[in-house]
């Protein structure tokens, strides 16, 4: 196993790599077979049909490792220092860019290829100005780029004041504000949500006024509506996910608790949808909505994981929410909008307060703890940060699977068992093709 990962420096590849001799991801299973990348077009492919030269062809013996699709989060708010939501993008925009390929760069060594970066609660003036630079990244298909943004994901203004976790409140738009389509177009920019599709997801309260039209809006525009940091009831997050809501943010977290009598957005995971939903929502293929989960014992815990994870499997998506101290020394450091975050380990509070400010966990750690706690299997921890936030986002055909026709991002894996628990290490990171993180020597 690696002590150490390393970038991996490779001029004009050979045209074809074969992967040989692994356990492949698919769906819930491994299977013993194959996988051809077309280095040039950065995809998976089919195997040629003659015979090639060696020279074409680089055969990467896996010795039994898993190859499984590349990492995707769908909630991260920065890493290693760099904050997505800091107000650089107004007054300094080439620095927000250098350290936001930075971050790109280091993000690619926890096993995430892909992801929406995530922004807090914010004044409009920085939404307007980030959300530029946070949008779609795939399209030049340059390695160098680093890990991919799929779209960002704008997490509020629009929530329940008494929901507002470690959002700052003066950001978070007032009672008197509605959530209905103007304000929301006004706060991102129209620019932002529908002639540039910069932004992927936007989580809001669906009992706000005019939240239903908004996420009717979303919805047509291609955005995901996700519902979170919500004191809505039961019945009135059914109705979020009928107006075309397929996902719910941090299950369990800013919102109100499941009770016997008032089950709240919880009770969505466990409803029919022959019962409650409409079928032109884009829901998990057990019809019910997808949902966020994070797996780093302090947010939640191990049975609160269990349960979920019981009641829902093939709608569980494993997030991070992982803010700008991730990856950096215990300390107290300066935060967003003024605020101060301790962060101890992987726990990170606001100073001076009981509130959990995020997460400093990294997605491979997530899997590893989930298989842990829920005693799941190697593919389908694997699966919920890989084909079911892929399909959840309306990327499976390019993201999240081991097909002909996806995107070259995989992961080799390697897994050790240690008190019957499985854990798995990263051995090396291939983007659209190419080997960027290799195993240290």
């Amino acid at each position: 196993m690696p002590s150490t990962l390393s970038p991996e420096k490779t001029a004009d590849p050979p045209k074809f790599v074969r992967f040989t001799n692994g356990r492949v991801v698919q769906g819930s299973d491994f299977v013993s077979s194959d996988v051809w990348v077309d280095s040039v077009a950065g995809t998976i492919c089919k195997a040629p049909s003659q015979s090639l030269d060696t020279e074409a062809v680089e055969i990467v013996d896996l010795q039994g490792k898993i190859l499984s699709p590349g990492f995707i989060d769908v909630q991260i708010n920065g890493a290693f220092g760099f904050d997505f939501s800091n107000t650089d993008c107004v007054h300094d925009s080439t620095k927000f860019q250098r350290e936001l390929h930075e971050l790109n760069q280091r993000l690619l060594e926890t096993g995430t290829t892909s992801y929406l970066p995530t922004m807090t609660s914010q004044f409009s003036q920085t939404y307007h100005h980030a959300l530029k630079f946070l949008g779609p990244t795939g399209a030049s298909r340059r390695t160098e780029t680093g890990a991919e943004s799929l779209g960002a994901h704008c997490e509020g203004p629009f929530f329940a004041h008494t929901q507002k976790g470690c959002h700052s409140p003066e950001a978070i738009l007032s009672l008197g504000n509605t959530s209905e389509p103007s304000l929301l177009i006004q706060v991102y920019g129209e620019k932002n949500l529908k002639a540039n599709h910069h932004v992927k997801m936007v989580t809001l309260a669906p009992e706000r006024d005019g939240a239903l039209d908004s996420i009717r809006m979303l919805k047509e525009w291609g955005i995901i509506a996700s519902i979170g940091h919500t004191a809505a009831t039961y019945e009135q997050a059914v109705l979020g996910v009928k107006a075309g809501s397929p996902m719910v943010t941090h299950l369990f977290n800013a919102m109100n608790q499941l009770h016997h009598r008032e089950p709240g957005v919880f009770g969505l995971i466990a409803s029919s949808k022959d019962r409650v939903f409409d079928e032109r929502v884009d829901l998990a293929d057990d019809g019910r909505p997808y949902f966020g989960i994070i797996a780093d014992g302090i947010h939640l815990h191990p049975a609160s994981i269990r349960l979920a994870y019981g009641a829902h499997p093939e709608g569980l998506i494993l997030i991070t929410d992982a803010v700008m101290f991730m990856g950096m020394p215990d300390g107290s450091y300066e935060w967003t909008n003024g605020q101060r975050t301790v962060k101890k380990g992987m726990t990170l509070m606001l100073e001076g307060t009981n509130t959990l400010a995020g997460s400093g966990i990294d997605l491979l750690s997530c899997v590893n703890n989930f298989m842990k706690w829920t005693g799941c299997s190697i593919p389908d921890a694997i699966r919920a940060v890989t084909s079911t936030p892929a399909t959840m986002l309306g990327v499976s055909g390019s993201k999240g699977f081991l097909q002909v026709g996806a995107d070259a991002d995989l992961l080799i894996l390697e897994d050790d068992y240690t008190n019957g628990s499985a854990a798995l290490a990263i051995n090396e990171v291939w983007k659209f093709g190419r080997r960027v993180i290799a195993a240290a020597k």
